[in-house]
């Protein structure tokens, strides 16, 4: 891991990939957070955090397997938060679907094929 002073700008080819892998999950976690914090969340955000969740439980399997046991750790506590902000980004996700009636079936966020408005869509009222 590269260290820099607070006003340096660092040199991007001395980062390593654990270095760009850590940044990456972490800014990924920060702007749906923001989004979520702000009200706002959609199925693609949602599946980004279950993705960034999967790859960082990866990169956390991969440290321990090569005995990091500090990176180990800070990946976990980045899957904890993830875990938090998916739960906050479904109770969004609800949230949303139930203010603006959606055809959209709460926790599972697939298309609700009996919702009248589905239903008319589909001619079958």
């Amino acid at each position: 891991m590269c260290e820099h002073h607070e006003h340096e700008t660092p040199d991007i080819n001395e980062f390593g990939v654990e270095d760009i892998a850590g940044a990456t999950l972490t800014l990924v976690g920060v702007l749906v957070e923001k989004y979520i914090s702000d009200g706002y969340c959609d199925p693609i955000l949602y599946k980004a955090l279950h993705n960034a969740k999967m790859l960082a439980t990866r990169f956390a399997d991969i440290a321990n397997e090569e005995g990091f046991t500090e990176a180990e750790e800070q990946i976990r506590k980045l899957i904890t938060g993830f875990d938090f902000t998916i739960i906050e980004a479904g109770e969004v996700m609800n949230k949303i679907i139930e203010e603006n009636d959606l055809p959209v079936v709460k926790n599972t966020f697939e298309i609700d094929r009996t919702h009248p408005k589905i239903r008319e869509r589909l001619g079958e009222n």
